[in-house]
């Protein structure tokens, strides 16, 4: 690894070389996706850039650093698995660090757990169904498709428009199959290069269809218990959002009012259920 990480000017050129690629580094490429991040090693506190295949132990992240961060810290109070996440600074520049999943250390030596998206474990061939039945596959089925339903209900609540089978992800630990903690958890309401978001009106419409009731007989899921998390976390999570805003600045804290007000307009819907 090279534990020169050149400070603000790695974090800034992100955007023109994504992943860290450099002239003078050879770094491996396994990250998917278009944000603007990187794998790195957290070393004694210190951030690090892996050299060739070397292991690393957390993603950076430049953009959209404080939505990203928020959601995933309120996730967590909802009692939903969450990858853990850290917010740093580097000469007033803000940058999030993810800590990976798919890793463990043990002797201070980094190994790779093998994962699978569901997009991989389902050959591209996706549906809600299709989900469970990767669940029945784990070790605890019902405490997966739980933890699923409850991201699905967060995800919803929250804005957050581009979950897809990419974010979801299984674990092989062993013998033992496990639902990976959620990742790219953001509200895409206040993203700005963010097209694909659906109008009050168009959800309203699809709620007063009964499309969770629907969803919820699809893959034989209670929809008693559904209703019950949708109301827990609809009524905890502007709360839950306003115990981060005093860590940031003015500027920040509007992309976090974009967030709650996001929130409070999709719980008003909790009538139409």
């Amino acid at each position: 690894y090279d534990n020169k990480l050149k400070k603000k000017k790695n974090i800034e050129e992100l955007r023109s070389k994504p992943f860290f690629m450099q002239a003078d580094n050879d770094i491996r490429i396994a990250l998917g996706g278009c944000q603007y991040k990187g794998s790195v090693i957290l070393i004694d506190g210190k951030v690090c850039l892996p050299k060739n295949s070397t292991p690393t132990t957390h993603i950076l992240k430049s953009a959209d650093t404080v939505n990203e961060y928020v959601c995933m810290k309120v996730a967590k109070k909802l009692d939903i698995n969450v990858a853990e996440v850290e917010i740093r600074n580097i000469e007033n520049i803000r940058y999030l660090l993810i800590e990976r999943y798919d890793r463990e250390i043990k002797n201070n030596v980094i190994k790779r757990i093998h994962q699978e998206t569901f997009c991989q474990a389902l050959g591209g061939n996706i549906s809600l169904k299709r989900y469970f039945e990767l669940f029945d596959t784990t070790v605890t089925p019902t405490v997966s498709k739980s933890m699923f339903m409850k991201t699905f209900i967060f995800s919803f609540i929250i804005g957050n428009n581009d979950a897809s089978s990419r974010n979801y992800s299984l674990l092989y630990k062993g013998e033992q199959t496990v639902l990976a903690p959620i990742y790219d958890v953001l509200c895409t309401y206040a993203c700005k290069k963010f097209k694909r978001n659906l109008s009050m009106q168009t959800i309203k419409k699809l709620i007063t269809e009964k499309i969770f009731e629907k969803i919820c007989n699809e893959v034989d899921y209670s929809y008693k218990n559904f209703i019950k998390d949708f109301y827990y976390i609809a009524e905890n999570l502007h709360k839950f959002i306003e115990e981060e805003k005093d860590f940031f600045d003015k500027e920040e804290q509007k992309v976090i009012d974009i967030i709650l007000d996001c929130v409070d307009k999709r719980a008003d819907l909790l009538d139409y259920l």
